[in-house]
């Protein structure tokens, strides 16, 4: 039966590019057995500085033999930066053994060495200990493409990390369609090593199928045989256009009496320099029917395809109800981009006063009102003095006062007389008494 037995230790030295491990790996078969298929995987502890007899497969160095026989020992090594403080583990040793192992059902053996610890100082503001990075951005050789126009978008990648450390072979893939920016054709760019502050580039043809097409995003994805040691320090998206709206609203009146019919135009004009489809405004919103009532026309409008600097007017009609000073609210447009985004127009004052003919008998009607009450009032005070010279006359005449008397005296009353005739008669009586004394 084949067994493997195994130890791993460090050694360290320094670089003109930092400090720099050295892994070594003692494995030997101390069975009867040979050891067949040999397999070796341990995870990338750092930037490799050199594999020497281990691959590199997806972020993992593995090593192979066919066989080992019993009794032979073998040493294998790598050396990488120290990145951090850590510990290699979970290191497999993986081998096929001729008998089968009863209790695993199998005949493949596994075999795992004692962990390595390694320490590394950090220094936050250097980004030591050393790590891989890169910077990515694009660019366009139109920053406004039309409908259908096909163009070219360059993509650079450059390698931002430490002097002395490169960026091994990445593995870009740009086949993906975003919103209506439709790859023309297939493309994946394979770089080859890096070096610090090297620049590569690579060109790219777009085709914009649609409205939507004003967005490429960030790369942000990659495959590499590294990818761990490996970060984006930047990556910017490419805007390839603005969409902006200027919504004017307006009415043909501002000043209306209630009954009659106002139109409303709103007019939209595209002023970015991106061609826009299905756009729709809607002034919903800015419409009550509280105080007015929709005659004809529709309060939401739908474009088909709105060209930059292109304009459209919509209008509908409406009819006010009651008297009032209103406040259209403004029309608006909704879409999306980068993010909702909604455009507002300016609002509108309208003051709906009475018809006319209505003012004018607000007006008449208290006139007329206070003319019959005046008239009512002037004939009662003459009837009233008719009245009154009339019971004076009678007055007179029931007394037989005299004509001079009347006239003299026309301002008498009833009363007055009858004070005079009862100091007329006291005077007579005091006279008879005065001469029967005598």
């Amino acid at each position: 039966m084949a067994s493997i037995t195994s130890y791993a230790y460090l050694s360290s030295y320094s670089s003109s590019t930092g400090v720099i491990n050295n892994y070594t790996l003692v494995f030997s078969n101390i069975g009867s057995n040979i050891a067949r298929n040999i397999n070796i995987t341990i995870m990338v502890p750092g930037i490799i500085h050199n594999p020497f007899n281990f691959t590199i497969e997806k972020d993992y160095l593995k090593y192979s033999i066919v066989e080992l026989a019993p009794a032979e020992k073998k040493q294998i090594s790598f050396s990488f930066y120290i990145p951090n403080t850590a510990t290699i583990s979970n290191t497999t040793i993986s081998y096929n053994n001729i008998e089968l192992i009863r209790n695993l059902n199998s005949t493949t053996l596994e075999s795992h060495p004692n962990d390595v610890y390694f320490s590394a100082p950090i220094d936050y503001l250097s980004r030591n200990p050393y790590i891989r990075t890169i910077e990515i951005y694009c660019n366009s050789t139109t920053l406004a493409p039309d409908i259908d126009e096909t163009f070219n978008l360059s993509i650079y990648i450059k390698n931002t990390g430490f002097d002395g450390i490169m960026i091994p072979n990445l593995s870009l893939s740009f086949n993906d369609q975003y919103g209506d920016l439709a790859p023309f054709g297939m493309l994946n760019l394979n770089t080859s090593k890096i070096v610090y502050n090297e620049l590569i580039s690579s060109t790219i043809s777009v085709k914009k199928i649609g409205w939507k097409g004003y967005y490429y995003p960030s790369v942000n994805y990659f495959s590499c045989l590294e990818e761990n040691t490996i970060q984006i320090a930047s990556s910017k998206p490419l805007i390839l256009g603005f969409i902006n709206f200027s919504i004017i609203k307006s009415i043909n009146r501002d000043q209306i009496e209630i009954g009659d019919i106002i139109t409303v135009n709103i007019t939209v004009t595209n002023t970015g320099n991106i061609c826009v489809k299905n756009i729709t405004i809607s002034d919903a919103i800015g419409f009550t029917n509280i105080e007015f009532e929709l005659i004809s026309g529709s309060l939401i409008f739908t474009t088909t395809s709105l060209q930059p600097e292109e304009e459209i007017t919509f209008s509908y009609k409406i009819q006010a109800t009651k008297q009032a000073l209103i406040w259209l609210k403004p029309a608006s447009i909704e879409y999306f981009y980068l993010q909702k985004v909604i455009e507002t127009s300016n609002s509108i004052e309208v003051k709906v006063i009475l018809p006319e003919e209505v003012s004018i008998l607000f007006v008449l009607g208290p006139a007329l009102v206070a003319l019959t009450i005046l008239t009512i009032f002037i004939w009662k005070t003459k009837k009233y003095k008719a009245n009154k010279y009339e019971l004076q006359r009678n007055e007179l005449l029931l007394f037989k006062v005299s004509h001079s008397d009347s006239v003299l005296k026309v301002e008498n009353t009833l009363r007055d007389q009858l004070v005079s005739l009862s100091k007329e008669q006291s005077y007579n009586n005091k006279g008879i008494e005065d001469r029967g004394e005598l």
